[in-house]
């Protein structure tokens, strides 16, 4: 009997040690607990990148772990594809390399990878161009394997005829190559920038460094690595010290897998080879991303005092007003009071022109083409909830349609824009869509040859400009009368609001908002490329991301810390 209690106790202690190591692997281990956030919650590489940096990147978690998180979320037909892509992806970081990810890097590579463009012009001197200095900072997990990876490396480059150049900076060994050459000598408007310091096109002008075994450090010249060691020996010039960053890590989602801290002023500048001027941003942007089971989030923060933007319109419930909106929209956008939110874009346009400049030109676009100004015929009304949103066509094209709450002023309002169809040649017509909905069109008819007969005859034709009508207490304008039906239609063949997709979305955001933004990418791209040029080039360096976006929504909204903030949740193709 004692011996059989003996057996007892010991299974059952095995069998509670199995559930144990069970649930620390599942928390700790399994790719599943990234869904809570990242192993470390803020880049300690931040200690070799200046307070002023205007662009830092970090991932916080190991790639591979990353990987292994979608492969749990992945269809289980769909894995093997998944798997070779990622392959794929780790290749073309090497690509032009002798170097493999699996054999020479994913032994040491740690739970940290940060880039950062620690100054825009490093050399100071306008006559050569700008000459930006970068950082690159590896996490290591395993010190020796590390070295070794680093003095197979710098041999490579020796045998293949670099002359290499080594000197001990204050404790740590740096290595690099002689002479120094800026990594973008004269960057021309189609040169590609070159981030990877393995590229055999760039290896000669990268310079590596490991610090007290844990991290790996690559600059683009050597005297970047000795200002990265000097900030880590005076606090006060590192990142970290930044009180804006320290708000970021504050206030930011804690589940963040990566960061990203950057001054979109000096950036946009940069690229757009345009002076700061009055576009310049005291404060920067910071965005932190999260994986969720809905899909991709991303949160955003604006680092300024909580005074410096406008107060938008707020809504406390879902509009309403998307009920009109048919569930296959292109791009959508959808608040309250149109009337005080121009007014305060118009604020921030006057002072902050760099960020507003596409609504400028949509707007100006608008008024050209309709003759009429939207701020004083259409938002001046608008005083409840609206609703805008683009929908595809059969042949690549889109409509457009808007829903705004009635007003006391709306009936006034749209009888002075029958008054501009009228002005401007078009015929303003009632008629019954489908029998059911009293609308009005503005048409312009024209005589145009038929030639399905027997001979050619004249016939005339519509073009339609417009057509309106209203429906419960909402005023409806569209592009086409097709598109007009569909609206009509909307709330029992499929909204915008009930789609699932965007309905997710809706859940995320604090109840209290400033409005959504909705985009499906696959219809929203083109246009949306069109308006923001500099997105083809955000699309390039995130390919492998892009060609799995299916569709996001995004809300900005005040934070209890009274910060401006954005959410956006990405969703995601398996």
């Amino acid at each position: 009997m004692k011996r059989s209690s003996s057996t007892f106790v010991a299974i059952a202690l095995t069998v509670l040690l199995v559930i144990a190591g069970s649930l620390y692997w599942l928390r700790v281990k399994s790719p599943l607990s990234l869904l809570q956030g990242a192993p470390i919650s803020a880049p300690e590489a931040a200690l070799f990148i200046p307070k002023d940096a205007p662009l830092v990147a970090s991932l916080l978690a190991n790639p591979d772990r990353l990987q292994g998180l979608r492969q749990m979320r992945t269809p289980l037909l769909k894995r093997g594809e998944s798997s070779a892509e990622f392959d794929r992806f780790k290749r073309s970081l090497l690509a032009d390399t002798d170097l493999d990810y699996d054999r020479d890097i994913q032994p040491w590579l740690g739970d940290e990878v940060t880039l950062a463009i620690t100054h825009l012009d490093g050399d100071g001197d306008r006559r050569n161009g700008t000459q930006p200095d970068y950082l690159v900072a590896l996490a290591v997990k395993d010190a020796p394997k590390s070295r070794e990876f680093l003095d197979l490396f710098w041999q490579n480059k020796a045998a293949a005829g670099a002359d290499l150049e080594f000197e001990d900076y204050k404790g740590v060994e740096l290595v690099s190559t002689k002479p120094q050459k800026s990594l973008f000598p004269l960057r021309s408007k189609t040169q590609k920038l070159n981030f990877n310091p393995f590229s055999s096109r760039s290896a000669n002008v990268w310079a590596s460094a490991t610090v007290s075994d844990r991290f790996v450090l690559f600059a683009n010249s050597a005297d970047g690595l000795r200002q990265a060691i000097n900030r880590v020996q005076v606090g006060d010039l590192n990142l970290t010290n930044s009180p804006t960053y320290q708000k970021a890590l504050t206030y930011l989602t804690q589940k963040r897998l990566g960061l990203v801290y950057v001054d979109i002023a000096r950036i946009a500048a940069w690229t757009s080879k345009t002076p700061m001027g009055s576009q310049r941003i005291a404060n920067p942007l910071a965005i932190a991303f999260a994986a969720d089971s809905r899909g991709l989030l991303a949160d955003a923060m604006w680092l300024a005092q909580p005074d410096a933007f406008p107060t938008f319109p707020t809504i406390a419930k879902p509009v309403a007003a998307l009920e009109y909106i048919p569930e296959t929209s292109a791009f959508a956008i959808a608040g309250t009071d149109l009337d005080r939110l121009w007014q305060q874009l118009d604020r921030i346009r006057s002072s902050n022109p760099l960020l507003t400049r596409a609504i400028e030109s949509a707007i100006d676009r608008w008024n050209a083409n309709f003759g009429i100004s939207l701020a004083e015929d259409i938002f001046s009304w608008v005083k409840g909830e609206y609703a805008l949103a683009l929908v595809p066509r059969e042949d690549t094209q889109l409509d457009w349609v808007f829903v705004a709450q009635t007003s006391d002023t709306a009936a006034a309002s749209i009888e002075h824009l029958d008054k501009i169809a009228a002005d401007r040649g078009y015929s303003v017509g009632p008629f019954t869509l489908k029998g059911e909905h009293r609308v009005v069109a503005w048409t312009k008819l024209s005589a145009a040859e038929d030639e399905s007969g027997s001979g050619p005859r004249l016939q005339l034709a519509a073009q339609v400009r417009g057509v309106r009508g209203n429906v419960d207490k909402y005023e409806i304008f569209t592009s086409s009368i097709e598109v007009m039906d569909r609206a009509f239609g909307a709330p029992r063949n499929g909204s915008l609001r009930s789609l699932e997709g965007f309905a997710t979305g809706l859940g995320i955001f604090p109840a209290q908002n400033d409005g959504y933004l909705y985009a499906n990418w696959d219809d929203s791209k083109l246009p949306l490329e069109r308006q923001f040029p500099a997105l083809k080039f955000i699309e390039l360096a995130g390919e492998s991301f892009f060609a799995h976006l299916k569709s996001f929504t995004t809300s900005s909204y005040k934070s209890d810390s009274g910060f401006e903030r954005t959410g956006i949740l990405f969703q995601l193709r398996s």
